[in-house]
């Protein structure tokens, strides 16, 4: 048979244990899955400090605030904080889930990184991708299928977005699958290489700079 901690320090503990549980596996999604390695700098964090907020903070809190051993109420009190805190964790896990990323595009030495809800703010056509929109494992990576010659490109580019009012990234009738992509439409982008990687701005409404 169960038995109700003695206090509302012990109540606490456990709820934050049991909380701390539910945090980690959360953190491993956000973490491998979601926002899979520098991703983490572009959205990832602060989705853990939302789930934390709710998940650490509120819940074991709410029973610290409320647990009283003598109190009749005490289980319907405590089957409310578990109801709040799950609502609003799956709140905030949506949110995260919103924010992480969609596509990586890689345009002429920039690679722009764009949720599914910016795509749709710019009206975006992504039905002909054939895209699995919530899809889990991300983001889907794309080189955009340029002139080999930079002034032509960034030309290109230049007229999508000060004409067009179109991001470079954004260019979806441009897109190639990055895997299918040759050393030709590489190669002629002079991209900082190092060692088998290569250096490239970075840009995303949450970050910008190298990666």
């Amino acid at each position: 048979m169960f038995h109700l901690p003695k206090n509302r320090w012990q109540a606490f503990a456990i709820h934050l244990g049991f909380s701390g549980i539910i945090f980690v596996g959360l953190l491993l999604v956000i973490m491998f899955i979601w926002f899979p390695g520098p991703l983490m700098t572009m959205g990832g964090w602060q989705g853990v400090k939302i789930v934390a907020g709710v998940d650490l903070v509120l819940g074991p809190l709410l029973t610290l605030i409320v647990y009283n051993i003598s109190k009749k109420e005490l289980k319907r009190d405590l089957c409310v904080i578990a109801a709040i805190q799950f609502s609003c964790l799956l709140a905030g896990v949506w949110l995260v889930f919103q924010e992480k990323p969609f596509v990586e595009v890689l345009a002429v030495d920039t690679v722009y990184i764009y949720t599914k809800s910016d795509l749709e703010l710019y009206d975006v056509d992504i039905e002909h991708l054939n895209l699995h929109q919530s899809q889990l494992v991300g983001p889907y990576k794309f080189i955009l299928d340029l002139p080999k010659n930079i002034e032509e490109a960034n030309s290109i580019l230049g007229i999508s977005e000060f004409v067009e009012g179109k991001p470079a990234g954004m260019r979806v009738d441009l897109y190639q699958d990055l895997s299918d992509a040759t050393h030709e439409n590489l190669a002629w982008r002079g991209l900082q290489r190092e060692g088998d990687c290569a250096k490239v701005a970075v840009d995303n409404k949450h970050f910008v700079g190298e990666g």
